[in-house]
């Protein structure tokens, strides 16, 4: 007689992030698909019941925000996860998932026109001249992601051709440069603060994550990123739960 009892999944519950308004995008790509998964949202695999626990609001475009809102989320008591994973806009066209981040290089002011620490951006370094590729050198400790993002990207995401690109494969990439403004500060931000909780002087974390997503309709509308999301959550968890990490 064949064992019929079903396998018994495991729980799992995966922080969400993502980001206001800034620059000339008043509706943040980031925040139009997290806040679509609230309250909270279930999706269950073979092996896991995953559940996604966006934020109860969007992330102001501010270092002080990041600094003070984000840590806490490692230390609070009444937040509870297994892994984060923060969201925010980044290039038209593609979905990039970062592998890393660095402590400084922070040069371009945020929506209060400040810098991390509170002072002042330089005249030429504000918000709308944040898009520029210049002025970028990282510095500082680089924090990184210990889970295998290669591996999520090329073998974890399960493909689909997005509707608004019916002949094309989803365009999901690795990525190394975050672009060192409030994504790739909030990436080091989370990064810092988990391998602060885990301990043993660590640099790399398996519980934090961070992807870029294209604004809105070029092309990809939110049901695309929500497609994404959730296979990129489901990828991440399988790295996680394996091991397939790098050290």
């Amino acid at each position: 007689m064949t064992d019929q009892t079903p396998i018994k999944k495991k729980n799992i519950t995966i922080y969400l992030t993502g980001f206001g308004p800034f620059r000339t995008h008043t509706h943040n790509s980031s925040w139009a698909i997290i806040s679509s998964f609230q309250p909270r949202t279930t999706i269950a695999t073979e092996t896991h019941t995953i559940t996604l626990l966006p934020h109860p609001h969007w992330l102001k475009v501010a270092y002080s925000t990041v600094t003070s809102e984000v840590p806490r989320l490692h230390t609070a008591t009444d937040v509870a996860f297994d892994y984060i994973l923060h969201v925010g806009l980044g290039k038209a066209g593609e979905y990039r998932l970062e592998r890393r981040a660095f402590e400084e290089g922070y040069v371009f002011g945020d929506v209060d026109g400040k810098v991390p620490g509170g002072a002042d951006a330089a005249p030429d370094k504000g918000i709308m001249q944040s898009e520029s590729a210049e002025g970028r050198e990282p510095g500082g400790q680089e924090f990184g992601c210990a889970l295998d993002v290669r591996w999520i990207v090329e073998e974890g995401v399960e493909r689909f051709q997005p509707e608004e690109t019916p002949d094309e494969e989803l365009p999901i990439k690795v990525s190394d440069d975050a672009g060192r403004f409030l994504c790739e500060f909030t990436y080091y931000t989370s990064l810092k603060a988990a391998c602060e909780k885990e301990g043993n002087g660590k640099l790399k974390s398996e519980k934090v994550l961070f992807m870029h997503v294209p604004p809105l309709t070029k092309p990809f509308g939110i049901e695309t990123g929500r497609r994404v999301l959730i296979e990129v959550a489901k990828a991440m968890v399988k790295a996680g739960e394996e091991r397939k990490v790098i050290s």
